[in-house]
């Protein structure tokens, strides 16, 4: 490996500082229990397989969460324990995911399982997972328990339908008793995330508390989040962008998330974009596949339009993202080019690393701008509520280099049970096993 010319500056990118905010919650749970109080209008709102949708606003979805605490307790499990999630339905996954946090457990999200096979990438990862993990109790929805039976985890099996159910003394609209209990350290493991396998057996990720709220912060700031957003996501909870950019972090800023079902846009990829319309979305995002459906589906019914003007920002992530792509969903969907938001990140660092702007100009030289306050199609976008100016980084996009930009965080995963731990800041080192 030949050393780095002397000429040419080191390839390293520093996004500046993350904002300091008193008010941000420092927790999930602080997050869930002020997005609760403060904004008890929002909430997630489900679209199952089916296509049957249920709103769970914030103090409803609490009330759920702490009747599932009890169910977990009473199994034996307390602050601190593992807890794996194979839920395919929406509706059952959130209690059971909100009890986990309210109770201090850690779960873990696990994809599809596709059969039986013990090869099968999601049925690998399960048991790969259950295993690090020391076997801990895997909580199965109603869709999943007959391919758990058949698996090594059978005996460790607790069905949704066992933790949830809400006596009267958990009504919705009031904050639970897990409110008044101390809230966690920061640093702290909130969840476990699995990373994507690409390189090998799929690694368990600890993620904490500080970032998960720092990821928030992050999305705040480049992507221009707050409470009056409407954040849709389609793709499975087990990956990181998914469950941790549209719906975590829309917890830690109030706002409302729209959580499809995977399969129902896969059979039906312009389903997404009516979605979009029918719920008012301000930003969703999909990989380039995701992109490239939308364009063959519209490509087949050119006479269908719909009514984008809400969505200000679509994130493509998780694959290449290649030009050609982008401009055909473009022109499927009616979007501008400045509402694309090519994105890479990875499990290890809670996600989203480095977004660009797809339609932005080339600065000759690496500089700050505040974020973005753009229009199209005449509507204003909305001022943020604080201009913090950040140094731009330079990443590859469409056309050549682009200007990119994002906070530094200083806390992410605490190592992993398969690798070192993590150099990304102070204080980091491998979960308990």
């Amino acid at each position: 490996m030949n050393p780095a010319s002397p000429d040419r500056r080191p390839a390293i990118s520093y996004g500046g500082g993350v904002p300091i905010d008193a008010a941000h919650p420092r927790t999930l749970r602080a997050a869930l229990i002020r997005a609760a109080r403060d904004f008890p209008e929002c909430g997630i709102r489900v679209v199952d397989a089916d296509g049957r949708e249920q709103f769970l606003d914030y103090p409803s979805l609490l009330a759920r969460g702490e009747a599932t605490v009890a169910g977990l307790r009473a199994r034996g499990l307390q602050s601190g324990s593992y807890v794996i999630l194979r839920i395919a339905a929406g509706s059952e996954f959130w209690p059971v995911f909100v009890g986990c946090v309210l109770g201090g457990m850690v779960p873990l999200t696990v994809g599809a399982l596709s059969g039986y096979d013990s090869d099968a990438p999601g049925v690998g990862a399960l048991l790969h997972a259950w295993r690090k993990l020391g076997e801990p109790v895997v909580v199965g929805g109603s869709d999943d328990l007959e391919v758990l039976a058949g698996l090594a985890v059978r005996d460790r099996v607790v069905a949704v339908s066992e933790l949830t159910t809400v006596g009267e003394d958990r009504r919705p609209g009031r904050i639970p008793d897990e409110a008044g209990q101390d809230d966690p350290d920061p640093a702290a493991v909130a969840l476990l995330q699995l990373s994507s396998g690409s390189t090998g057996t799929p690694k368990i990720m600890p993620l904490t508390h500080r970032a998960l709220a720092e990821n928030a912060i992050g999305a705040r700031e480049m992507l221009d989040i707050g409470p009056s957003d409407v954040l849709l996501n389609w793709l499975p909870l087990d990956h990181s962008a998914g469950l941790l950019l549209y719906h975590v972090a829309g917890v830690f800023l109030g706002v409302t998330s729209v959580n499809v079902a995977t399969e129902l846009v896969l059979a039906d990829p312009l389903r997404w974009l009516e979605l979009m319309r029918r719920h008012r979305v301000t930003h969703s995002w999909a990989p380039n596949f995701g992109l490239r459906l939308v364009a063959e589906a519209a490509a087949r019914t050119p006479e269908r339009q719909w009514d984008l003007r809400g969505v200000r920002c679509m994130v493509s992530g998780g694959e290449q993202c290649l030009p050609e792509t982008i401009e055909a969903f473009l022109a499927a969907s009616g979007l501008p080019a400045a509402a694309v938001r090519p994105a890479w990140g990875m499990s290890e660092t809670t996600t989203g690393i480095t977004y660009a702007s797809y339609g932005a100009p080339v600065p000759s030289t690496a500089s700050v701008r505040p974020v973005w306050t753009g229009t199209w199609n005449g509507q204003p976008g909305r001022t943020p509520r604080k201009r913090h100016r950040v140094p731009l980084r330079r990443t590859a996009g469409p056309g050549g280099d682009r200007a990119d930009r994002r906070p530094q965080r200083g806390g992410t995963s605490r190592g992993s049970h398969r690798s070192p731990p993590a150099l990304v800041g102070p204080g980091h080192s491998r979960i308990p096993r």
